[in-house]
C-alpha cells in the first residue's frame, strides 16, 4: 500500500511509492486550487488526517487570506514557485513557516495539476 492520500491513480506507481514514503512533504494541487493528494510527511507535518487536508481548497490553510489567494491564483495559473514563503495553519492552530518549491503538470493547454514541494522553517523563524 502507497503511503499517500490522493483521490487520482498515479501514472507512475514507482514514482508515487518513492514520494510518498519520502521525508519530504509534498502535495498535489489541480488547477481550481484545490489540494488533491498529499504526501503522509504532509499530514504529520500540519497534524490533519485525510479527510481534513485532502479535497479542501489550498487556500483555507494558509494564515494570511491575501497570502493564500495569491499562492492559489500562481498554482492555478501554472507559474511554478521557487522558495514561495507562507505561513499555514497547522490542525491544533499553529502556525507554520514553510518554503514551497513548485512546478506544473500540463494536459496539451490546460493544467492539470501542480506538484508542490513542502519545508518546514519554522524553528529557523
Amino acid at each position: 500500500m502507497l503511503n499517500i492520500v490522493s483521490r487520482e491513480r498515479a501514472d507512475d506507481d514507482d514514482l508515487w511509492h518513492i514520494l510518498a514514503t519520502a521525508p519530504v512533504p509534498v502535495q498535489i494541487v489541480d488547477s481550481a486550487g484545490t489540494i488533491i493528494g498529499a504526501t503522509q510527511a504532509v499530514l504529520a507535518m500540519l497534524g490533519y488526517r485525510p479527510e481534513q487536508y485532502v479535497g479542501r481548497p489550498l487556500a483555507a490553510f494558509v494564515v494570511d487570506p491575501g497570502a493564500g489567494a495569491e499562492l492559489a491564483a500562481r498554482l492555478s495559473r501554472g507559474e511554478g514557485l521557487r522558495d514561495c514563503e507562507a505561513r499555514v495553519r497547522a490542525a491544533d492552530g499553529a502556525a507554520h513557516h514553510v518554503v514551497i518549491t513548485s512546478d506544473a503538470r500540463w494536459d496539451g493547454n490546460r493544467l492539470h495539476h501542480t506538484r508542490c514541494f513542502i519545508r518546514d522553517v519554522t524553528e529557523a523563524k
